[in-house]
């Protein structure tokens, strides 16, 4: 399963699909989202040095 740490490459075909909208029901996790978002870049920082 993949996960919001699972960071797609350049080329993935999946980067050029639309996402859902977000659904009002959704909306008290957006916070939690942009934390584990957040925590995903320091995550490439780390590894790639960027």
């Amino acid at each position: 399963m993949k996960t919001i740490h699972d960071i797609l490459k350049l080329g993935d075909p999946r980067l050029y699909q639309s996402c859902e909208p977000v659904l009002q029901s959704e909306l008290p996790q957006v916070s939690e989202w942009t934390q584990q978002l957040h925590e995903a870049m320091k995550d490439i920082r780390r590894v790639y040095g960027f």
